[in-house]
């Protein structure tokens, strides 16, 4: 009885895809694209399915979408300036519009460590603070949501409710 490990002592389960990707990770590639890819590498390994990162195929960012759609779950790379970008804040909103789980991983050391007080204030405030963080943001966010208080209440009523689980790399 009990778990039997694979090779790299971490249990092995085969992911049941019911959509072309196990899962979507969404990340601020300036902070954290080599633990985006790190995560994403593991998580293929266990699972023994496809796991798409948000820089895999920038060719058509609007592709994006139809990816968070193809995916059973979002997780969402938390760091320090993750939600000031706007893909990322369309491809968590999509997940959210949808009903698709969301899995929070955050960088809990380093210098783009993710503070969750703070971040749940930005979201409070995000209609008027995004554009004081990163300039022009809010007018592609609103291209795919366009009332900014409601994607800003889906957010600060969701992402700071979900358990977040430490990365430490």
């Amino acid at each position: 009885g009990g778990c039997s490990s694979s090779a790299g002592g971490a249990p092995k389960a085969a992911w049941q895809l019911t959509k072309t990707y196990a899962a979507f990770l969404s990340h601020f590639k300036l902070e954290s694209a080599g633990d985006a890819r790190h995560i994403k590498d593991k998580l293929e390994l266990q699972l023994g399915a496809p796991v798409f990162l948000d820089s895999d195929d920038l060719l058509d960012l609007r592709k994006l979408c139809k990816q968070v759609l193809e995916s059973d779950v979002v997780i969402l790379l938390l760091t320090k300036g993750v939600l000031t970008r706007p893909w990322c804040l369309i491809e968590v909103l999509t997940a959210l519009e949808e009903g698709m789980p969301i899995v929070n991983v955050h960088l809990s050391t380093g210098a783009f460590k993710y503070d969750f007080a703070e971040a749940e204030d930005f979201m409070l405030e995000l209609p008027t603070a995004l554009d004081e963080k990163n300039p022009g943001a809010s007018k592609l966010v609103s291209a795919f949501f366009p009332d900014l208080e409601d994607a800003a209440w889906r957010l600060s009523s969701t992402i700071p409710q979900l358990i977040s689980t430490a990365f430490n790399p």
